[in-house]
């Protein structure tokens, strides 16, 4: 078969890249969105920890509550690990996108629009699935620190309560 023969018979075989290269297209943009949520839900949650584990020791203060307790320092220790957490889960990991670059290449630009648009959606693909793979990876860490803040409260509660009882 010649070229044009054999590129008349894939675009028949596969007659909905044209569709399909839209959706991979746009599949980016889902995924950004949702990799932007995760990262603000973590930024959100530093946010709340450092509230309260800043709020809680000045009203303990206030109140006369010792800070020579296990109990404290544990809290402390938990949220510092809750907050390292989350930088590390902020800051690893990159989107991956089409390089704009790659297409400035004699490999892509002498494509047909039809092997073009194929070679789009195999990269959409490529990228879906390491920016699924990296949104999974953030929501695990999100997790993660979730519970470790959820200890160091319990342990600043703990805290309170234990310096609060009488001697």
């Amino acid at each position: 078969m010649e070229q044009s023969e054999a590129q008349a018979h894939l675009e028949k075989t596969f007659p909905s890249v044209e569709l399909a290269y839209g959706i991979a297209v746009n599949s980016y943009d889902g995924l950004v969105k949702r990799l932007d949520w995760i990262d603000g839900r973590i930024q959100t949650m530093v946010a709340f920890f450092v509230s309260i584990t800043a709020a809680v020791p000045v009203l303990a203060a206030a109140k006369g509550i010792s800070f020579h307790s296990r109990w404290f320092y544990l809290a402390i220790a938990l949220m510092s690990l809750a907050t390292g957490f989350a930088c590390k889960a902020r800051l690893s990991g990159d989107v991956t996108l089409l390089d704009p670059n790659k297409l400035n290449t004699d490999r892509w630009l002498c494509l047909s629009e039809w092997e073009f648009q194929n070679y789009v959606i195999q990269a959409a693909a490529l990228a879906f699935v390491a920016n699924k793979n990296l949104i999974t990876t953030k929501w695990r860490w999100s997790v993660a620190i979730s519970i470790v803040f959820l200890l160091g409260s319990l342990c600043l509660v703990g805290w309170v309560v234990a310096s609060s009882q009488p001697a």
